[in-house]
């Protein structure tokens, strides 16, 4: 295995400074001393701006983050779902007005055909054995 040795002829910015009591210097102090000494902090525009954006998106976040927990805890819940077969011979208005018994038969159509995708001009059209997702009433 081999070794390097450095010696201050060589590599001079890598030998230790020394300071007057003849131990070595300690730059960080020296840096912190320089850096105290120097006064505040001054941002350019670039850097307040920056400050800024990031303080818009933390509060934005906490807006929203608060709005969220508000909606999670409201008494409205996402309807249960179940999965009805088909029956041969049944039409999407007669399986919504058997499936959701208690609502109007226009409006069980329309969340059905909502959940189901079931959109354009054969959005009314259901098949024998076809699995539709029906709310519970």
């Amino acid at each position: 295995m081999a070794t390097l040795t450095l010696t201050p002829a060589l590599a001079p910015s890598l030998a230790p400074s020394l300071a007057p009591s003849g131990r070595p210097a300690r730059p960080i102090r020296a840096a912190a001393a320089a850096a105290a000494a120097a006064g505040p902090v001054h941002l350019t525009r670039r850097g307040r701006l920056v400050v800024t954006a990031i303080a818009l998106v933390l509060i934005l976040g906490m807006a929203l983050g608060t709005a969220g927990g508000v909606a999670a805890g409201s008494t409205d819940q996402a309807p249960v779902l179940e999965s009805v077969v088909v029956q041969p011979g049944q039409s999407l208005w007669g399986f919504a007005s058997q499936a959701l018994p208690g609502l109007d038969t226009r409006e069980a159509v329309l969340r059905i055909r909502e959940l189901n995708a079931l959109e354009g001009a054969r959005g009314n059209v259901i098949h024998p054995g076809q699995v539709l997702l029906v709310p519970t009433p």
